[in-house]
């Protein structure tokens, strides 16, 4: 059986990058030199829009801190967490599950961990709510809750005991100084490692809280904080909880210590991986036996590596895209016709400019406004020397025409005058000629292309919503 799309990547924790796909072992064990030599407190965070892997980078490099000694870290998804009204407590319940395993009775772990939860719970906003939301999480125990602290919360809060963190010191000092005596007992050699994820999907106050807590409430010695964002995306929610007039960039410098743009992975190599995940390679190979099809695999793959850094995709739109590429071949027979480059072409142009596309595929239009869009992104002299951008532009062409009537208006003429003129540079000729041969003979195959099959693929694959793969 064939997948039908990418599915998130499990990590080894004896081989953390064994499905390493983006290439990231090299810089994951540059940042642990760095990460374990630094002085703590201190705030980590790797930068890099939404979509670009960020959350498989951070739990490789879990995995990996794990074989190089590191005995405590922590995985806090911010936004599987940001139902809840404080931050510090769905923190809290999420480093209650990963620590059960590291609290012995013996040296008072526990004592000093239930000190941590119940002040915690005292400090976080709406407390009580809050708490019986989360009891169940692991947080607190709520039979326990009922008989000894349900009667004394109630009563403090009649009283206005509690209060908001920032007037509470005294209750912060305490909340901390526990707390370092639990991290102080789990720490041998290296501190206790903290990655937040998702920290930009979440709704903007329960972001900004979160990094507040991790400023003023969690800065304890040998306690070290990974936060993977979209730094981009962080202002925007600064903006919307402080006004547009804040210096966002510099309020979050308030909170991070080291920033590290993630390196933009090789798309190439990626989509080989693709490849092997879809076993695109048994269905091309088997279509091999038809002339037509020969040139099929590296048509794709080359036009869809051109196309991908041409538009800037993330992983995530590469994913996105090549599902839907992948639905389009489970549903073609062995030795039906699929041009693949130009059915990947038009897959893009229906993602990024749909109107475009209705536009196209009209009957009675001509393929010049999409062959403009072409050429704003493959522009001279590079486009030049892509056989790729031809071989998109000869489809195009090809694609409107039939033995009854064209519709290809003047885009196939312009080249054949270049041809003609022996005043053109050789790259235009060459260019040309390589535009002429496939709008000619659809690719050697001496066919025209069939449009209307290729849009009805494409609409029904519009019909499927793939879930997202893990970033």
């Amino acid at each position: 059986m064939k997948e039908i799309k990418i599915r998130d990547l499990v990590i080894d924790d004896q081989n953390p990058f064994a499905g390493d796909k983006l290439s990231r072992q090299a810089e994951i064990e540059n940042l642990t030199e760095l990460l374990l030599n630094v002085c703590t407190p201190a705030v980590f965070a790797i930068d890099s829009a939404w979509g670009t892997g960020k959350s498989t980078f951070v739990k490789m490099w879990q995995a990996y801190l794990k074989q190089k000694g590191v005995k405590v870290s922590v995985y806090f998804n911010a936004w599987e967490t940001d139902y809840a009204a404080d931050p510090l407590i769905a923190f809290l319940g999420e480093m209650n599950s990963s620590l059960q395993e590291h609290l012995k009775e013996e040296w008072g772990g526990n004592e000093a961990w239930s000190k941590v939860k119940i002040i915690g719970s005292h400090i976080a906003k709406r407390s009580l709510p809050v708490l019986v939301k989360l009891g169940t999480a692991g947080l607190v125990d709520m039979d326990q809750l009922v008989e000894k602290e349900l009667s004394s919360l109630s009563e403090g809060l009649t009283k206005d005991s509690i209060k908001a963190y920032d007037d509470s010191k005294s209750e912060i000092k305490s909340f901390k100084d526990n707390l370092n005596a639990v991290v102080d007992t789990l720490n041998e050699q290296y501190p206790v490692v903290v990655f937040v994820d998702e920290l930009d999907r979440c709704r903007p106050t329960y972001a900004i809280e979160l990094l507040e807590r991790i400023k003023h409430i969690l800065d304890i010695e040998n306690l070290l904080f990974v936060i993977s964002i979209d730094k981009k995306q962080l202002c925007h929610c600064v903006k919307s909880v402080y006004g547009s007039g804040i210096d966002s960039i510099g309020y979050l410098r308030r909170f991070i210590d080291v920033e590290y743009n993630l390196k933009k992975p090789e798309v190439g190599s990626y989509i080989g991986a693709l490849y092997e995940a879809f076993d695109f390679d048994s269905f091309f190979e088997k279509r091999k036996q038809y002339n037509a099809f020969a040139y099929e695999r590296e048509h794709l793959s080359n036009v869809f590596v051109l196309l991908a850094n041409a538009f800037g995709f993330t992983i995530r739109e590469i994913q996105q895209i090549f599902s839907k590429i992948n639905l389009a071949i489970l549903a073609t027979k062995e030795n039906e016709y699929l041009h693949p480059a130009l059915l990947s072409f038009l897959i893009v142009v229906k993602e990024v400019k749909p109107a475009l596309f209705e536009e196209y595929v009209k009957k009675e239009s001509t393929p010049e406004n999409i062959i403009a869009f072409l050429y704003s992104k493959f522009r001279m002299p590079s486009r030049l020397e892509s056989f790729e951008c031809a071989l998109i532009e000869g489809y195009l062409i090809n694609a409107k025409s039939s033995s009854y009537e064209s519709k290809i208006g003047l885009s196939l003429e312009k080249h054949q005058q270049v041809l003609e003129n022996t005043e053109r540079t050789r790259e235009e000729r060459n260019y040309s000629d390589w535009v002429v041969n496939v709008a000619k003979g659809a690719g050697g195959s001496y066919r025209r292309i069939g449009l209307d099959v290729l849009v009805n693929k494409i609409e029904l694959l519009n019909q499927f919503n793939l879930a997202d793969a893990g970033s």
